[in-house]
């Protein structure tokens, strides 16, 4: 398995961020990134948080066959359907309202 540091280095040379904005993204220092990334380990919170500043999926890190532009389809699929469920959840809310709002006007009418 590719380490963290392999990962974030590769994405890093890609000009895809600093260690330094990474840092402040998490709400850490530089130092406290370095711990991570020498470790090669991180909680499962702090590891999303970082692929989602680089804009990838989790398993990013954790899978060596991943590639980048793979790891930002699957995040882009995951977005597209979070999105759908969201509308979904949407649509379905405004018909319970449509329902209570018939409901409601049919007990004032009785």
């Amino acid at each position: 398995m590719d380490s963290f540091l392999n990962k974030i280095d590769g994405l890093i040379n890609k000009g895809l961020g600093t260690r330094k904005e990474l840092a402040t993204y998490l709400g850490m220092t530089p130092q406290g990134v370095g711990r991570i990334i020498k470790s090669n380990s991180t909680k499962s919170s702090t590891l999303k948080r970082i692929a989602d500043y680089f804009k990838v999926v989790p398993a990013f890190f954790l899978d060596k066959e991943m590639s980048y532009e793979q790891a930002q389809v699957e995040k882009q699929i995951n977005n597209i359907t979070l999105q759908e469920e969201v509308n979904a959840l949407k649509n379905e809310i405004n018909d319970i309202k449509g329902m209570l709002l018939k409901l409601h006007s049919r007990l004032l009418d009785e």
